[in-house]
């Protein structure tokens, strides 16, 4: 997850052990609590993060829990260097803290993601009429608040699968094609309809559209633009182990 620079951080701090979730660390640590802020690329010793060695900043020494984890206010860090071409930097927090009362004191040092704002000139706004026009067998299963639900899951269906390649919603640079995903997204969605898929048709519609979908979600790796610089980036691709380069 990545943070802007120069707005103050609402960080959460989900603590696992074994892939299972820790929810008994005591809400009172008994003033041993402490979170450190690096703003430096240098990821610091364990040494170093407990001492607070280096820190920036005056240490934090409070958090508010949240389901299945705690959250604390990272004060506002400046870019470093806001005219670089370096838009994204890594920063480091470390985290002290006890597991129980009076013992022993545990540390975890975090990443920090900080970054510059960029955006789109194009705002990816599907609405329900967009939806429900795609077929008029919508209108007999869905109505605009049902089609604002769907359009919701359908960006965040997008937005994830972007995400798990690695890529930013907003350095898409073509916005028409996010609008197309989402919008078969959200029609998939709502055509997960058993009485609907029931008949031959509908179900080869619904197969056509979840094509169309999976064209465009491999398309836009072919449009990003990951250092806004308004030029789609080279993408490697694999073809019987040899690497083509694709613009």
């Amino acid at each position: 997850m990545s943070f802007a620079f120069g707005r103050d951080i609402n960080f959460r701090w989900f603590p696992f052990l074994d892939d299972e979730a820790l929810q008994d660390i005591p809400s009172n640590q008994e003033g041993q609590l402490s979170i450190h802020v690096y703003a430096s690329e240098g990821r610091p010793s364990l040494s170093e993060a407990r001492a607070g060695t280096g820190k920036t900043g005056p240490a934090i020494t409070s958090w508010t829990p949240i389901p299945g984890g705690y959250q604390f206010t990272i004060p506002a860090i400046p870019d470093p260097d806001p005219t670089s071409e370096t838009r994204t930097r890594i920063f480091w927090v470390a985290i002290n803290f006890i597991l129980k009362s009076a013992g022993q004191v545990q540390t975890v040092v975090e990443p920090l993601v900080l970054t510059r704002f960029f955006g789109q000139q194009t705002r990816i706004g599907v609405s329900p009429t967009d939806v429900l026009g795609m077929d008029s067998n919508l209108i007999q299963i869905a109505d605009e608040n049902i089609a604002i639900k769907a359009i919701e899951e359908a960006t965040e269906s997008v937005k994830g699968m972007l995400s798990g390649k690695y890529f930013e919603w907003a350095r898409i640079k073509n916005p028409e094609a996010l609008f197309r995903a989402v919008k078969l997204r959200a029609g998939m969605w709502l055509a997960a309809n058993e009485t609907l898929l029931a008949t031959e048709s509908w179900a080869n519609k619904r197969k056509e559209w979840a094509a169309e979908f999976e064209a465009i979600m491999k398309g836009v790796a072919l449009q990003y633009d990951a250092d806004s610089d308004n030029k789609a980036e080279e993408t490697k691709a694999q073809f019987a182990g040899m690497s083509l380069i694709i613009r």
